[in-house]
């Protein structure tokens, strides 16, 4: 089991997303730029896989090797590990996001961007054969009105190491 709550700074008087080509515009001349501008990236789920800038998350989550400890004909199945995580995601300050569908600056909107749900599952069937599946959900919160709809990431991975 495991949480995390994160914080990344967004500049209220940015003229483009926080993200991107935007990035050059920066803040309103003459003003401050305080948008937080992160060196390397923060996984922040699947489906959404926001850009950690002008963000608040909470992140809670938890894995377990099921059947790590059979012996006998089942030693294969030795090596699956599953996780589930959940995320919930809010705007730090009024400014944009990662996200060019959430309105911001002089608009009035709510600062709750949504929920994620993850789930993984890894089998590392020998030791050169492994599989990896991952499903994400979000369901997008009140600062997008009704500018997206919800969705849904699936992913499979077969690798053979050489």
């Amino acid at each position: 089991m495991y949480g995390q709550y994160s914080v990344a700074s967004g500049d209220p008087d940015r003229q483009g997303n926080s993200v991107g080509s935007n990035l050059t515009t920066g803040s309103t001349a003459g003003t401050e730029e305080r948008a937080f501008q992160s060196f390397g990236g923060l996984s922040l789920g699947y489906a959404l896989a926001p850009t950690f800038a002008n963000i608040r998350t909470m992140h809670f989550g938890g894995t377990i090797s099921p059947w790590q400890d059979l012996e006998g004909g089942h030693s294969y199945l030795n090596d699956v590990t599953l996780t589930m995580a959940f995320y919930k995601y809010r705007i730090d300050s009024t400014g944009p996001t990662s996200d060019p569908f959430i309105p911001f600056a002089t608009e009035t909107i709510s600062d709750e961007i949504g929920e994620e749900w993850n789930f993984n599952a890894k089998w590392k069937i020998l030791s050169d054969f492994k599989s990896d599946f991952r499903v994400g959900y979000f369901k997008p919160g009140s600062a997008y009105g009704s500018r997206r709809a919800r969705e849904i990431y699936g992913r499979y991975k077969f690798t053979v190491d050489l």
